[in-house]
């Protein structure tokens, strides 16, 4: 493919998409259909790339990106002392570790790795490369794409959970007087009946206290973004101490032909309290148009604390749930528009960035998160036992045994 990624990317996708169509029309109900596509990576914005985000979630999907020293067998790769290197996030650029008192921190693990960022320990035959040219050197030997290091989530295959409440798309039009409350009791099943007073309640952890965070649009080219979360936790299974996981109710998109209706929005979280009985200790809103929601919900009294609060305005929020992906204390259901948002977010002059997609339930995710945070004294109660069985990406180290004899098999 390191021809196709000259031709640029527009086209070179039309040309992959069309041979897609070719293989996949010529050999339909075939066992044995077998595409590869292999490329050497690259600093600049490529096909492949593309092609990769088409294909990334597709469980019948394959990506790997070996270092060349996995792959190839040398008595070279044992020989004189291996070396450190810190490949960097697109703010804090790659390096060659030589502080002592980091080195020590990584070879104990207790080195804190900044988000974003990867550490990778090569055989010392290629030192000499790495000095004289690093970036050159991670997309040569490594394998990576030096880009792709100023993505704000560089991997979200520990996001979905099958069990879990699969993304939603609603659609409020202005004068439509749409009940979003009954749209998720209809298109889901979060709530149940208690046999007793007949009231709604949620299903999962019907107890625990709930975070909302809203990215509010009024137009259709938009979506407003909306979500319900909770804090679960497991015993992490190194350490048997307790790790908090923020679990997604649910997270939505609800656009609109022209306009979306926000006081069906303003309705749709007093319903969760009055009509779901559900316990909401912080709601928020992003500064665009949500005066006289917030004024409204304070006004209410249904909600523990009623926040103005931006996630644009500063890095923590999508740091910190950066670094939670990545640890995979972060729970969602089915969520691909989800996945796409975040995967197309990017570090740009200290700021977090869209590239080709909105990013409306990005901000209501991260906003709920940091909700959830800030409340110190919320102690999950639930133990979260359900993990999804799809692997989206598996890497090398998954195929190879510690011998480096044979495949394992999948």
């Amino acid at each position: 493919a390191d021809e196709v990624n000259e031709l640029g990317i527009s086209t070179g996708m039309e040309l992959l998409n069309s041979i897609d169509g070719r293989v996949q029309g010529r050999f339909a109900g075939s066992p044995y259909i077998l595409t590869n596509v292999m490329s050497s990576a690259r600093a600049t914005d490529s096909v492949t790339k593309e092609y990769v985000k088409k294909w990334q979630n597709d469980k019948n999907f394959l990506y790997l990106h070996p270092m060349r020293f996995e792959v190839k067998e040398s008595a070279d790769f044992n020989a004189g002392e291996k070396f450190i290197v810190q490949i960097g996030n697109g703010i804090i650029p790659s390096k060659i570790v030589t502080d002592p008192g980091e080195l020590i921190a990584i070879e104990n693990n207790k080195y804190e790795i900044p988000i974003g960022c990867e550490i990778v320990k090569i055989p010392g035959i290629y030192k000499p490369q790495f000095e004289a040219d690093i970036i050159q050197s991670i997309q040569d030997i490594l394998g990576i794409d030096t880009k792709d290091t100023k993505n704000v989530f560089r991997d979200t295959s520990k996001l979905e959970d099958e069990h879990l409440c699969p993304e939603l798309l609603f659609q409020a039009n202005l004068g439509d007087n749409s009940d979003l409350f009954q749209m998720l009791l209809d298109n889901t099943n979060l709530f149940e009946k208690n046999g007793l007073d007949g009231k709604y309640y949620l299903k999962r952890a019907p107890k625990a206290e709930r975070y909302v965070h809203c990215d509010l649009s009024s137009t259709g080219e938009c979506d407003t973004g909306l979500s319900l979360l909770h804090k679960e936790y497991r015993i992490n299974p190194v350490t048997l101490e307790k790790e908090t996981l923020y679990v997604l109710d649910f997270i939505m998109a609800v656009d609109a032909k022209n306009t979306v209706d926000l006081e069906s929005v303003e309705k749709f979280y007093k319903d969760l309290v009055l009509k779901g009985n559900v316990n909401i200790h912080t709601i928020s809103c992003d500064q665009y148009q949500s005066e006289v929601i917030r004024q409204n919900w304070e006004k209410s009294g249904l909600f523990g604390k009623v926040e103005k609060s931006s996630v644009d305005i500063k890095l923590e929020p999508y740091i910190n749930a950066a670094n939670l992906m990545v640890t995979g204390q972060i729970k969602c259901g089915k969520c691909p528009k989800l996945k796409k948002e975040l995967e197309a977010l990017v570090f740009n002059k200290g700021k977090v960035e869209k590239t080709i997609e909105l990013k409306d339930m990005a901000d209501s995710l991260v906003g709920s998160i940091y909700n959830a945070q800030l409340n110190y004294f919320d102690e999950p109660l639930t133990q979260y036992t359900t993990e999804t069985q799809v692997k989206t990406k598996v890497q090398i180290k998954d195929l190879i045994d510690t011998s480096r004899q044979k495949l394992v098999k999948l």
